[in-house]
Order: C-alpha cells, then structure tokens, then sequence
C-alpha cells in the first residue's frame, strides 16, 4: 500500500499533490479531508479517524485513485479508511 501511496505521489499525480491548489474539506469531525486542483484537475484526500464507519457526500467522484481497504461503498468511509479519489 504504501509503495503504491509513493508511485502517485511521484508519477502520475505529482503536479497536482505538488503544485496544486490546498482546499480544505469538512465533511465531519472524524474525516480529515482536502482536495488538491492543478490545471482542471481534482484530487479529494479522505481519511477516516474513527473506529466507526463515517458517512460523507461528495457527488463529483470519477474514479478511486488508491484505497487502503479493498471494499468500497460510496459515500461512507469504513473505520480507519483512507481514499486517494479523482472528481470530475
């Protein structure tokens, strides 16, 4: 996981995690959240902190960049999850 984590951070998504503009998210008290945007590009950064499943809306999701549990439900963040997502 955290070699995948790396090859993002190096390749395929280095403008935008570099250069890219900081917005913060808040989506509620357990999920610390940002996007990243860079030239028409968006990237949402969600962690849930919580031993609890969180729910979260974000509606513009094109794909999932990196997810650190192999299940994925939309729009809700399993205990400890953290997603990498590209928007629209």
């Amino acid at each position: 996981y955290y070699k995948k984590i790396i090859d993002i951070r190096k390749n395929k998504y280095h403008d935008i995690l570099t250069y890219g503009t900081f917005i913060p998210l808040v989506l509620n008290d357990n999920i610390v959240s940002y996007i990243r945007k860079y030239q028409g590009k968006k990237i949402a950064v969600l962690c849930n902190l919580s031993s609890d499943i969180q729910q979260y809306q974000l509606d513009d999701v094109e794909s999932i960049i990196s997810n650190n549990i192999h299940d994925y439900t939309e729009n809700e963040l399993k205990p400890y999850q953290a997603l990498i997502l590209l928007l629209k």
